[in-house]
């Protein structure tokens, strides 16, 4: 069974991602991460580890915090 909290986090990625027309593998290559990385985050299958959250939000151009809002 899925998290929650990952559910959130995993929709709240790919809302985010596709605001800024970005496919999973340009963000991927901007987070200096593996496609199948964010895609198993985005399909709920995964969390992302501090770490990589951070590089994430670093592609992203947001503020950790701001990810996390309104989840």
């Amino acid at each position: 069974m899925k998290s929650d909290l990952k559910r959130q986090i995993g929709d709240k990625l790919i809302k985010l991602r596709q605001e800024q027309n970005l496919s999973q593998e340009k963000l991927a290559n901007m987070a200096g991460l593996d496609r199948s990385y964010i895609s198993r985050i985005e399909r709920s299958l995964i969390s992302p580890t501090l770490e990589n959250f951070f590089k994430i939000c670093k592609a992203l151009e947001i503020e950790p915090y701001k990810f996390l809002e309104k989840m």
